[in-house]
């Protein structure tokens, strides 16, 4: 997998699916424990699958090719983010031409999950603001 790092030595991961230009970008895990229990069996499995996965985490950077997406892009960031601290998310933000950047207020950082009912009307706002060519 393909990565980048900020400068003060935050790695994040890009993956390119498909010809078409990016639509969505999501980082990260919850620290939520209900989202590990959907996984936590496949976790359980393999003693080295856990490890491979923290691997291949904290491999991930896209930091040099955010500047060059050029779909629309809404970074979505919980206020009370542990996992990923909250002063990360202007981060790729500002790289990326044009980006959006909105706050879910109280979110951690399963806002996906925790605050669906806020999360996923932001997000369909934005994609039915860019209807697909």
């Amino acid at each position: 997998m393909s990565y980048a790092t900020t400068a003060d030595g935050v790695k994040l991961s890009y993956q390119v699916r498909g010809d078409g230009p990016p639509l969505v970008l999501l980082q990260g895990q919850a620290n939520n424990h209900h989202w590990w229990d959907a996984v936590r069996e496949d976790f359980a499995a393999d003693g080295g699958t856990r490890r491979r996965h923290l691997a291949a985490s904290a491999g991930h950077d896209s930091w040099d090719v955010l500047p060059s997406i050029t779909a629309p892009t809404l970074v979505v960031h919980g206020t009370d983010d542990v996992f990923n601290p909250a002063a990360n998310a202007p981060l790729p933000a500002g790289r990326i031409p044009g980006a959006g950047l909105r706050w879910i207020e109280g979110a951690r950082h399963a806002y996906f999950e925790e605050l669906r009912a806020v999360a996923s009307p932001m997000v369909l706002e934005f994609l039915a603001d860019r209807p697909l060519d």
